[in-house]
């Protein structure tokens, strides 16, 4: 018997020189590909490969534009803690925005790598009971290769950790072409505050 649908609204953020970034077109295709790889983990599952199909979606909340005023270069940032550029971004968005309902917030970043040589950071944050997801992804997470990263930073947001299963969507890097989710891990997921409704 299948799990009741659950869903994530996810915000993009795009700042100055991040891939993809440049139009409005590239930039519905980057966020549009995170949104159907992360799905093909969290909520169809690759179950032929034992994966659970945890049936939680996100969905499109809005992109932004940043690209003309704001610059973060990745490749100056060290890790951790998680970058306070970044979440002073999120947070300029959020008061201007006036948008305080549970998300993920994605913001695209340039260059390549974290100082920590990390591709994508994941995080979640809370000031009582307001409560959002945090991710930042580099260029490298645009490439092919390197697909399933917000998927895994999404874990991260949902509260899990890394998994030293190879296959395993939270094994770092993801380097499996059908990543999978366990039981245990679909289970914490779906208790995640940053699930509408949660």
């Amino acid at each position: 018997m299948a799990l009741p649908l659950l869903t994530v609204d996810v915000y993009a953020l795009f700042t100055k020189n991040a891939k993809l970034g440049s139009s409005v077109a590239e930039r519905q295709k980057r966020f549009q590909a995170d949104l159907d790889n992360a799905n093909r983990v969290w909520k169809t599952g690759f179950i032929n490969n034992g994966s659970v199909q945890c049936n939680i979606q996100f969905v499109n909340a809005g992109i932004y534009n940043y690209s003309d005023t704001k610059t973060i270069n990745s490749e100056t940032i060290p890790y951790p803690p998680f970058p306070g550029d970044v979440n002073s971004l999120i947070n300029q968005f959020r008061a201007r925005s006036g948008i305080k309902k549970r998300a993920i917030f994605v913001v695209y970043v340039s260059g390549n790598k974290f100082k920590s040589g990390d591709i994508g950071l994941g995080g979640y944050q809370f000031i009582g009971s307001d409560y959002w997801g945090k991710v930042a992804l580099t260029n490298l997470a645009a490439d092919n290769i390197n697909k399933f990263t917000f998927a895994h930073e999404a874990g991260h947001v949902f509260g899990l950790g890394h998994s030293g299963l190879s296959n395993n969507i939270m094994n770092a890097p993801v380097t499996s072409s059908s990543p999978l989710v366990t039981t245990s891990q679909c289970t914490t997921a779906r208790k995640s505050k940053v699930i509408r409704g949660n």
